[in-house]
């Protein structure tokens, strides 16, 4: 069992397989991994398929992450929504790199 966070998750399938082969690739966000034998169970809180990412999408989420501000009085508060907006803005950053990657390749 390991334990997700944010970043690319690429997935091979061997060209004699069930599936036919090729690669997959998923910015995912959160979650679990667990590998039994020759069964793979991915839990994920969000996923993306990187052929679903543009560059201008990802760069106008960016831009409105990076524009929002934390206006809580409130400590405890004020430190969640930090956490929140700082995750927001990496899930932002790490969507238009896989997006700029995606186009590098073609897809």
């Amino acid at each position: 069992v390991g334990k997700l966070g944010l970043g690319e998750l690429g997935l091979d399938f061997p060209a004699g397989g069930a599936g036919g082969g090729g690669s997959l690739a998923f910015l995912v966000e959160d979650g679990f991994v667990q590998m039994v034998h020759d069964r793979l169970t991915i839990l994920a809180v969000k996923a993306f398929a990187t052929e679903s990412l543009s560059v201008a999408d990802a760069e106008k989420e960016l831009a409105e992450a990076e524009r929002r501000t934390v206006n809580e009085a409130d400590p405890t508060k004020r430190k969640l929504e930090n956490e929140r907006l700082a995750k927001d803005r990496a899930r932002a950053r790490a969507k238009l790199n896989l997006a700029k990657k995606a186009s590098g390749r073609g897809i």
